[in-house]
């Protein structure tokens, strides 16, 4: 399917100069590009001026960095402003143990929330983490294992996820109060993935973002294993405890895993086969592995935890669906977790009702969304579902780190297959693209042949409602082991 669905992508080329020692982050803005690099003593901005060719590349990012991790991310816009965003923190201090931390975040009804997010949370995470080692350290236990770090770094990302909740909450209190209603709607999806130093990815989702992981292995490579795994990550009705133990030892790769928050590979979403053979190499199999759920209110599993939390509201009361994939937890947000969603977490956020004189209308910044009886706030979670995961280096190849605009366009498989390739043709090609880019071109032309139209044809459409009846906004981070 892949070699009939996608063609070759038109190359896109950068008019800027890179530097090897710096890292690159691309922001969309209206009319321009801003390319801004980033080392340990200064920070530049550049802005180059948007060719009407669209041959100039949005937020791209490719650097290497500690044990050959390889990353590269890319973000690219229907909304104007873009409301998606990301970030990557490098740790250079060996006392903390982390390699590195991507985030990719989701937002909307406005970016305010997934910008604030982007600027703060992973720095608040790694300051965090350091605070802990050295309380550590001061109380005479500087013989941390993997498993203590693991949970260490499993503590810290929730409370900051906690804490990034409490300073948007105290910061926009006193702004709603002024008048300015909408800064209660604003929120975002997050997604952070934190790889220590022992090759374990800790993963931490709050919405409809998703992690992948893309792993390869030969096709005469235990297939009784393979068939094995298939079954139990297809098999999303067993609920029997005793597969439990199972499902965690292939989720981690060791069976003698100590970690208390694993999920089971088939309480993730794995709504699609997860093995495929490559194009390029039929000797091997492409296995995508999702590492995350959608918490959407479409999904039965959200449908019953919020009946659960309100069980003195109906479910019809709880959540309203446009269509079966279309439905909105009490009308109004898809996601069940994000950060923000004030209106539909504290009593103080929800608006006055509208009257004749007094109307709610979705572009006035002093008009704020108004819940009706029955109203029992929090309808949606600020807290993220966690999983760890032991990479095995032999096995596992990249991560694909994205939010939904991607996955609206992309199979986990599909996505897994057009990385996989696109490391093998790496040295073949007198042109290489990153990783992201090479998804992002793939999403684009599959969502140009849904639409009837040429490549061109859809990039040239204007931003804004027009362009995000298309397509999603789109941000990605790959992470290549």
């Amino acid at each position: 399917m892949y070699s009939k669905i996608f063609i070759k992508a038109p190359v896109i080329t950068a008019t800027a100069t890179f530097f090897a020692s710096s890292q690159y982050f691309f922001e969309r803005r209206p009319n321009n590009y801003i390319l801004q690099a980033e080392d340990d003593t200064s920070t530049n901005t550049i802005f180059i001026t948007e060719n009407n060719n669209n041959n100039v590349n949005n937020n791209i990012n490719s650097s290497r960095h500690n044990n050959n991790i390889k990353y590269s991310s890319i973000s690219y816009n229907a909304n104007t402003p873009c409301e998606d965003t990301f970030s990557i923190v490098k740790n250079k201090n060996p006392n903390v143990p982390f390699q590195t931390a991507c985030a990719v975040f989701d937002g909307h009804g406005g970016r305010q929330v997934a910008k604030y997010a982007e600027h703060h949370l992973l720095n608040h995470f790694k300051n965090s983490l350091l605070r802990e080692v050295d309380n550590n350290n001061s109380n005479d236990n500087n013989n941390n294992n993997d498993d203590d770090n693991n949970r260490m770094i499993e503590k810290t990302i929730l409370n900051t996820f906690k804490q990034i909740e409490n300073d948007l909450r105290i910061k926009l209190r006193p702004v709603f109060e002024l008048g300015f209603g909408s800064v209660g709607r604003v929120g975002a999806c997050a997604c952070v993935a934190i790889l220590n130093y022992d090759n374990t990815l800790t993963i931490a989702n709050a919405g409809d973002c998703r992690a992948v992981i893309g792993s390869i292995i030969p096709n005469n490579n235990d297939t009784n294993m393979n068939n094995r795994m298939k079954h139990i990550i297809d098999d999303n009705d067993n609920d029997d405890d005793d597969t439990k133990p199972f499902q965690q030892q292939i989720l981690n790769n060791k069976p003698d895993s100590k970690f208390n928050s694993i999920i089971a590979l088939n309480d993730l979403d794995t709504n699609t086969t997860i093995q495929t053979n490559s194009p390029l190499d039929q000797n091997i199999s492409i296995i995508a592995k999702p590492m995350t759920s959608i918490h959407n209110a479409c999904v039965e599993k959200e449908k019953k935890q919020l009946q659960e939390d309100h069980p003195d509201e109906t479910l019809e009361q709880l959540v309203r669906c446009k269509h079966p994939t279309s439905c909105y937890v009490k009308g109004r947000l898809q996601p069940t977790r994000s950060l923000g969603d004030f209106y539909l977490k504290y009593e103080e956020f929800n608006g006055k009702r509208p009257s004749k004189h007094n109307p709610y209308t979705t572009s006035d910044p002093n008009r704020s969304r108004h819940i009706k009886s029955p109203y029992n706030p929090p309808y949606i979670k600020a807290t993220p579902e966690i999983v760890k995961y032991q990479i095995n280096i032999a096995n596992d190849k990249f991560l694909i780190l994205a939010t939904d605009g991607l996955w609206d366009e992309l199979t986990p498989e599909e996505a897994c297959v057009i990385v996989n390739d696109n490391i093998q043709n790496q040295g073949k090609d007198s042109i290489v693209e990153t990783n992201a880019k090479v998804l992002l071109n793939a999403a684009m032309e599959k969502a140009a042949y849904r639409l009837g139209l040429t490549v061109d044809e859809l990039k040239s459409s204007p931003y804004g409602k027009r362009r995000r009846s298309m397509h999603d906004d789109i941000t990605i981070i790959v992470m290549e082991f």
